[in-house]
């Protein structure tokens, strides 16, 4: 039994590192990187964007920069195994501090952990897909921290604890803070459940002012302490009253087998939470609006399950005393106890050995998928010293900022840190072909417009006078502006243009 029991977190780390091993690479990771590079090599950040044509010498709030440059430091020394690395560090990091708690060994009771460790299982598939290599991670981060905090700061009040270990704890908050608002936006997530767990201890206290308190109003004037000052509070507070064209600030349909793990999650929490005596306890007030968001904005799932756990497995002790004292379970699990022992360990050493594989495949590197970006294209205009004004994708923004750092784009992943409303709006009209599409590239000094066939803008295009196709792909087409009082066109006409049939790597970047 012991040996079993010591072998569940293990078990779970192994999970978590194979359903972690995510080698594909999210589109904003090229530009992190070089703004990190630029910035560092600079000294300071740059006021203005430099790397677009439709937003050139725009406002630029830049609220990622200190992961950006850490992106970068990690990429110059580690190559992209680095960021696979660091990114799995984080992630193994969270699952280890939620789980430590639950998974101690209690000679008392020594089939509590197996509750426990359920519930951490269910958790890992949930996570796994928001662990891209992106600032979002330091907000997973961050959220686990804070509750952390807020867990044993609670957990001493109600236990009447005199060390006053949790009051100091708190205090601890505002560095917290300090590094998220320069790290990720998520921490206005995090002061917003801050905010929630200082009213409940103020109204639980029945007094003016408690620690907690004193650590909410630190953290606030420590979000404070960034590049922009109080005008970074004034950017999120526009930036989130606005709606935002991208997949991940949908919705999850309810009737729908869409995210079902997190839906399984969030039942079984339910559950957990209607069995309980304590119901209304401080965590309730975090964890249902944290589901209530996730519902309303996908990205917001992780925040949401790891708010969650801790509840759940906390329940899930209860509920395996109360089924050994009523079924026996301990005499069940002496009847099984070897065969059950033999398919635990084979399960996570089998969960060990298919993470191994998906990254010696990949040599520990990062994975650039070419049917996903345009590799091809983007070293065709390279080799060909097609220079310019690139009108693009959104998705693409940053990749194309990397591989052609002699051209500028229309429009990339820094969303309303860079663009305005205007400019955004025109590059989705364009993409689904919207009333008076083929007026916006020539509504900015547009020279190439770099299409993806599967949002069917080639097809529209054929019908555009003035801009002809001069590379295609399996995924892309490559357009100029083929007017004759063009300077480039009438450049291309003179010259053949070079075509690589080499297979290029596709190891990021």
């Amino acid at each position: 039994m012991q040996f079993l029991n010591r072998s569940l977190l293990p078990i779970l780390l192994l999970c978590a590192f194979n359903q972690f091993s995510l080698m594909t690479v999210d589109p904003d990771l090229w530009g992190h990187i070089k703004f990190g590079e630029d910035a560092w090599g600079q000294g300071s950040l740059p006021e203005t964007d430099p790397y677009s044509y439709t937003a050139q010498g725009a406002v630029w709030v830049n609220h990622e920069w200190l992961t950006e440059i850490l992106f970068y430091k990690i990429f110059d020394l580690f190559d992209s195994t680095g960021i696979l690395a660091f990114k799995m560090m984080i992630g193994l990091f969270i699952l280890l501090l939620t789980a430590r708690e639950y998974l101690r060994d209690d000679p008392d009771r020594p089939l509590s952990k197996f509750g426990p460790f359920i519930a951490l299982s269910l958790l890992i598939p949930i996570l796994a897909p928001g662990f891209m290599p992106r600032p979002h991670l330091f907000t997973y981060l961050f959220w686990t921290l804070l509750l952390f905090i807020l867990k044993f700061y609670f957990s001493e009040k109600e236990n009447k604890n005199e060390t006053g270990r949790g009051g100091k704890a708190v205090f601890l908050i505002p560095l917290i803070f300090l590094f998220w608002i320069n790290t990720h936006g998520g921490a206005i997530a995090g002061l917003a459940i801050l905010g929630v767990a200082s009213s409940y201890d103020l109204i639980k206290s029945r007094i003016l002012f408690t620690p907690l308190a004193a650590s909410g109003l630190l953290s606030v004037f420590a979000t404070l302490l960034n590049p922009y000052g109080w005008e970074l509070w004034t950017f999120f507070m526009h930036s989130l009253s606005q709606p935002r064209n991208i997949s991940e600030w949908n919705g999850i349909p309810i009737w729908h087998l869409h995210q079902l793990p997190f839906k399984i999650y969030s039942l079984l929490f339910v559950a957990a939470w209607m069995a309980s005596k304590n119901k209304w306890r401080w965590d309730a007030f975090i964890i249902f609006p944290s589901i209530y968001f996730a519902f309303r904005h996908q990205r917001h799932i992780p925040l949401a399950a790891i708010a969650m756990t801790p509840f759940l497995c906390e329940q899930a002790i209860h509920w395996m005393k109360q089924w050994n004292e009523r079924l026996k379970i301990r005499k069940l699990y002496d009847d099984a106890k070897i065969p059950l022992m033999a398919g635990l360990l084979a399960f996570g050493l089998a969960q060990g050995s298919l993470g191994f594989l998906k990254n010696s495949a990949n040599q520990f590197k990062l994975f650039v998928d070419a049917g996903v970006y345009p590799i091809y294209a983007a070293r065709f205009m390279k080799e060909n010293d097609l220079n310019g004004n690139v009108w693009n994708p959104f998705d693409w923004g940053e990749y194309l900022i990397w591989k052609l750092p002699e051209s500028k784009i229309s429009v990339d992943g820094r969303f309303r840190t860079v663009y305005p409303d205007e400019i955004l709006s025109d590059s989705i009209q364009f993409m689904i072909g919207g009333k008076g599409w083929e007026n916006l590239p020539g509504k900015y000094p547009t020279d190439y417009i770099l299409v993806r066939k599967s949002d069917g803008t080639d097809l529209r295009m054929k019908r555009m006078k003035d801009w002809t196709p001069i590379y295609e792909d399996l995924i892309s087409v490559l357009y100029v502006n083929s007017n004759p009082e063009n300077p480039k066109w009438k450049e291309l006409k003179s010259r053949k243009l070079m075509q690589n049939r080499n297979t290029p790597s596709f190891y990021f970047p």
